[in-house]
């Protein structure tokens, strides 16, 4: 029961790793714990204990019940390679964690020692330089359903747990300079505009929705075009992101030439993480000094007609 800190933290927990909601599992719960255990007997019937497991482990990594259910049951487990692979960072973080030397005490409060070294809970510390500036972040995305605005607050949710000033409309009750001029503020201001792709949006972005119905995906989808082409197509502020294998036919035309991200997945997560907060999985080495090479010895003298009879 530790595993899980609360119900809430549960909910974005299968809403963001287990593809979904809560409520879908535990429609008959009344308590946190029947909550739990409706889940726990969800992903025996459904053949997904690893994947819960893991999940747990990332959303939770300091729980030493989980960490001691990982190395007695899941180290050694046979199952499908990118389980394998994920179990595999799992254990590598708590190890890490285990090996690592206990930091002297110091007087900093808890919130200055966490600023001064931000890091992905899934993972042992990047050791990067990052700004002492919040990356600012606004999702862009379509109201399609439920569940999908649920799967897009998950994100936000992640995002700013790990230090990334993520922002979406579902913040706002009614922002005082009214709809149209938030968004545009918003995408002006972001440094960074994940643009969450379905269907439904690639419509709205296009213009071509039924009129009267997705105003805000429509005028957010004409504000990002206008700076792209304001840009001659120079892009490097907006991030096309699926929260579902399928959503990828969708990425919008002007979009397409972008690398993608499917945080959905554990590494295209920090694959996404990375890129908004500069962390590049394969830093740029230093350029070094050139070289100087002596030039290559040859014959001065040019061969004359019996040497080249001779040859020849």
């Amino acid at each position: 029961m530790s595993a899980f800190r609360d119900k809430q933290a549960l909910d974005m927990l299968t809403q963001l790793e287990l593809e979904i909601p809560l409520n879908t599992i535990d429609q008959a719960a009344r308590t946190y714990q029947e909550s739990v255990l409706s889940l726990v007997n969800w992903a025996e019937s459904h053949n997904k204990v690893v994947e819960l497991v893991i999940a747990a482990s990332r959303e939770n990594p300091g729980n030493p019940e989980l960490q001691q259910f990982v190395f007695e049951h899941l180290k050694d487990l046979q199952v499908r390679d990118d389980l394998a692979s994920e179990i595999k960072r799992v254990i590598d973080h708590y190890q890490f964690e285990m090996e690592r030397p206990t930091p002297p005490q110091s007087t900093q409060s808890i919130e200055e020692t966490s600023t001064q070294f931000p890091q992905l809970f899934n993972s042992a510390p990047i050791m990067t330089s990052i700004s002492a500036k919040p990356i600012k972040v606004f999702i862009s995305y379509s109201h399609d359903s439920q569940e999908h605005k649920a799967r897009v607050l998950a994100l936000s949710v992640r995002l700013r747990k790990d230090g990334v000033d993520a922002n979406i409309d579902q913040y706002e009750e009614s922002p005082s300079e009214g709809w149209p001029r938030w968004m545009m503020n918003q995408v002006e201001e972001a440094d960074y505009v994940l643009v969450i792709c379905t269907e439904t949006y690639d419509r709205r972005f296009r213009g071509k929705e039924e009129r009267g119905r997705g105003k805000g995906g429509t005028w957010e989808g004409a504000i990002i075009t206008q700076e792209l082409y304001d840009d001659q197509g120079r892009n490097e502020k907006f991030i096309p992101v699926t929260l579902t294998s399928a959503d990828s036919d969708h990425i919008p035309q002007p979009l397409k030439s972008a690398t993608y991200y499917r945080p959905y997945q554990d590494e295209g997560y920090e694959l996404l993480y990375r890129r908004l907060t500069n962390q590049p999985d394969t830093p740029r080495p230093e350029l070094g000094t050139l070289k100087t090479l002596p030039p290559r010895e040859r014959k001065q003298s040019f061969p004359d007609e019996e040497q080249i009879g001779k040859k020849f």
